[in-house]
């Protein structure tokens, strides 16, 4: 059993929290004061179905600490996760939070290994380690989804250690010993971990523009997207997953994962990546144009989270579309039962599913369910396959 210290307990910080939680003795600590106060009160600060669920289950309760500089000096793991959001000025993820925690570390304690968790631009570990002069950094990338931050954690498709290769050993030893089934592990060098998360989210986001530029083509011709979706995937080496129509890719993780990947391209060619936000972005034009084409009075918004199990709002493509809608001067209402107040942004919240059918012309929809069915001659959805998979 080691002493492990997570810094940032978002989505990833606060999955890997609870992954050694009971195996090891785990610190966590966020800047926000509110989280850490939930936490205390054994309640869960993130509304993502599967650390809901691992956090309610849990069979020690979460340590968290208002200064984390004590707990530095006696880790022997410390697990970074904080936010990396890119920046337009510099064109690039913001990489302050890491650079300034591992600072922080290095003040207290020059023997821990520094677990990078939060995505990096590609050879910023290496660089970090020539900064400080400090070998035992390592980079070991998520490739987790929010509604099941936790799960994908404790079973996930595989597991990249970018690390030196005396530190290899050790953390393919402290994550298998909690993983919850075995799982491929790639031991490689930190710069080469960071490119397999980048491109990996740029896989993926390129695989959704494919399949919403498929289902552009369908609408225009009068084809059946479905038909064309499931004879497609049924070829072995494409298969099923990540080809369900939507509004656009969106979300914390791919939009600036791509962003990041196309600039550390820098002069490399690159045309196809290059292309996937752009591609994205006429989508959500697309989108919104069909919507006009049907000249709704009032457009209810069927739900603003980006996807079912969690409560991340963050970029979500249907804030996207409504932009577009509101210079469009559209008059707009809103179902979205996790938001308390009267308003969002300037429009109507109506929690009553009902009121709302009835008061919407058009309802539209990035991705439906079984609720917003009886308002099916209102609803307006690309949603094949009603799942984010």
């Amino acid at each position: 059993m080691v002493n492990i210290v997570i810094v940032g307990l978002g989505y990833v910080g606060l999955a890997n929290a609870l992954f050694f939680n009971g195996h090891h003795n785990v610190v966590g600590y966020d800047v926000d004061d509110k989280k850490r106060a939930l936490i205390r009160q054994n309640i869960c600060p993130l509304s993502d179905a599967s650390l809901v669920d691992a956090f309610n289950k849990s069979l020690s309760t979460l340590n968290v600490v208002d200064n984390p500089e004590t707990s530095y000096q006696t880790a022997n793991i410390i697990i970074i996760a904080t936010p990396t959001d890119y920046s337009t000025s510099n064109c690039g993820l913001d990489i302050s939070s890491v650079e300034s925690t591992i600072k922080d570390i290095l003040k207290v304690n020059q023997t821990a290994e520094i677990i990078i968790r939060s995505t990096l631009p590609l050879g910023t570990t290496d660089k970090f380690i020539e900064q400080f002069k400090f070998k035992r950094i390592a980079f070991i990338p998520e490739f987790l989804r929010e509604g099941s931050a936790f799960s994908d954690t404790l079973r996930p498709d595989r597991l990249v250690i970018g690390a030196c290769e005396e530190d290899q050993p050790l953390l393919k030893s402290l994550f298998l010993n909690s993983l919850g089934k075995a799982c491929p592990i790639i031991l490689t060098t930190p710069k080469e971990a960071e490119a397999i998360k980048l491109f990996a989210n740029s896989y993926l986001a390129m695989r959704i523009a494919f399949f919403n530029e498929l289902d552009n083509l369908a609408n225009a011709n009068g084809l059946n997207s479905n038909k064309l979706i499931e004879a497609i995937g049924l070829d072995s080496r494409i298969g099923n997953g990540y080809n369900n129509p939507s509004f656009g890719f969106s979300g914390y993780c791919l939009p600036k994962d791509i962003k990041q990947l196309t600039h550390d391209f820098g002069e490399v060619p690159h045309v196809l990546l290059s292309s996937i936000t752009k591609s994205n972005e006429e989508r959500i034009n697309y989108i919104v144009s069909l919507i006009m084409e049907k000249h709704p009075q009032v457009v209810g918004i069927y739900r603003l989270t980006m996807k079912a199990g969690s409560d991340n709002m963050r970029q979500a493509v249907i804030s996207e579309v409504m932009k577009l809608l509101e210079k469009q001067n559209v008059n707009l209402i809103i179902y979205e039962p996790l938001i308390k107040e009267t308003h969002y942004q300037g429009h109507k919240v109506i929690n009553d599913l009902q009121v709302f059918i009835a008061q919407a012309s058009l309802i539209v929809a990035n991705r439906s369910d079984d609720l917003i069915k009886s308002a099916k001659e209102k609803l307006f959805t690309r949603d094949i396959f009603h799942t984010d998979k």
